[in-house]
């Protein structure tokens, strides 16, 4: 399996400079992986896919060889080292299940972000935010990946102009589950200026995915204009593409905005195209929110049957899908649904059980808002700490070679002196001294 943090990490490289990387010795590598001049990190890609087709256990063989031969006082070598290590922490099947694999992955990432941060190398300091931000995707870290998501893009656009074409995207996502619409926004239009008219069949997909966060990004502040187009532009490239699943799933989209707009016909039929896509696709979560959202269209109409059978629908199918926003969804509609058909007491207790679960929503949200910033404060709090260490070493440094220069100058100055003394006189100063006495 290729790691998912290479997607990001590596993404937008070029390595067309680095020739045939399979017929480097150990030697070779180590001295291409200490290299400061790659300031891409371009290098660090050529040695994954030179190693791409081998199994695990060899990989680890190869990596222990270059340790051995390596020079670990190298940041730049040690930094590259680290990366290729997280590559294998990554790159096993089980590496998202597996508890110790994450916590070693993380831990790796968090002092080799130290060293890149001592170094105060900013390009070091970005290959390895982007490097975080990928393995905080892949791991499910919500609060680590948006700072490292900020982090990262905001070195790679000082110091190269842009960040790779997956990041901009997969942050963009990430913003938009944490309601950082705004950013979210941001991100997708940075991503589309740069690859919107790429015709490599995996931008494609990227893009019909940016299209359809952006639409999200757009709905979800009210600008419905705006949603509509990007929710046709992003139909359109999953026409394109043949991709069956995104089609059902941008219907159901779109079908929620017409909801909005009052417009519950189209708005039906293009969730119940939702929910037939998604079946078919076993892709429960969608199927579930597109039944809710028929059922309030349902309801909306006075179709107070109707409105029931979706709804029942829905909760026949909330089991297979544990995730709390979605069943919040469904308590929202059961009181739509309840009310329509006058049973008020039923309306009410799914009300009750509604407000409790949004508000334990809201509350891990804002939670997750205060970590985040906590995340940020506390490494604002490291590099602070780190390059006021720093400074305090300089300045000691300084000390000690003024205190060295002091004392070599009064060495020179005390031998000068003694050696005067230890002089004999001319044969008139003694005299005269003599004299004088």
């Amino acid at each position: 399996m290729k790691s998912f943090v290479l997607a990001v990490v590596f993404s937008g490289m070029s390595v067309s400079s680095f020739g045939q990387a399979s017929t480097w010795p150990v030697s070779e590598w180590v001295k291409k992986l200490g290299d400061g001049s790659d300031k891409t990190n371009s290098v660090t890609q050529l040695y994954f896919e030179s190693i791409s087709a081998y199994d695990i256990t060899r990989q680890n063989e190869l990596l222990k060889q270059l340790e051995a031969a390596g020079n670990s006082n190298n940041l730049y070598f040690k930094i590259r080292l680290n990366l290729l290590k997280l590559y294998i922490l990554t790159s096993n099947d089980n590496a998202r299940s597996n508890k110790a694999s994450q916590a070693a992955a993380l831990q790796l990432l968090k002092q080799t972000m130290q060293d890149a941060n001592e170094s105060n190398d900013e390009y070091l300091m970005a290959w390895v935010s982007k490097a975080y931000f990928g393995a905080a995707l892949f791991y499910n870290e919500t609060e680590l990946g948006v700072m490292y998501s900020i982090y990262s893009i905001e070195l790679h656009e000082k110091l190269f102009g842009n960040i790779g074409y997956p990041s901009y995207h997969f942050a963009g996502e990430l913003m938009y589950r944490v309601k950082e619409y705004e950013r979210s926004k941001d991100l997708c239009l940075k991503w589309l200026m740069k690859e919107a008219s790429s015709q490599v069949q995996e931008i494609k997909e990227y893009r019909m995915r940016v299209y359809n966060t952006l639409a999200l990004a757009y709905h979800r502040t009210g600008k419905y204009d705006s949603a509509m187009y990007f929710y046709n532009k992003a139909l359109a490239d999953a026409k394109l593409i043949k991709r069956i699943d995104w089609q059902g799933i941008v219907s159901g989209n779109i079908g929620q905005l017409y909801y909005l707009q009052k417009q519950y016909d189209t708005a039906i039929a293009l969730l119940d195209t939702d929910y037939r896509i998604s079946t078919e696709y076993k892709l429960n979560d969608n199927a579930l929110n597109a039944l809710q959202w028929s059922a309030r269209a349902w309801a909306a109409k006075g179709e107070g049957a109707k409105a029931m059978q979706q709804f029942r629908a829905a909760i026949n199918l909330l089991p297979k899908v544990p995730e709390d926003t979605y069943r919040q969804n469904v308590y929202y509609a059961a009181v739509e649904v309840f009310k329509v058909n006058g049973l008020m007491d039923s309306a009410m207790f799914y009300a009750g059980l509604y407000q409790k679960l949004h508000d334990s929503i809201e509350k891990r949200i804002t939670t997750s808002s205060l970590a985040i910033s906590g995340v940020r404060l506390n490494e604002e709090k490291n590099m602070y700490n780190i390059r006021r260490l720093q400074q305090e070493k300089k300045v000691q440094q300084q000390q000690r070679n003024f205190i060295i220069l002091g004392i070599v100058l009064l060495a020179v100055i005390s031998t000068g002196f003694l050696y005067r003394l230890k002089m004999p006189m001319p044969p008139g100063i003694c005299i005269g001294y003599k004299q004088n006495f």
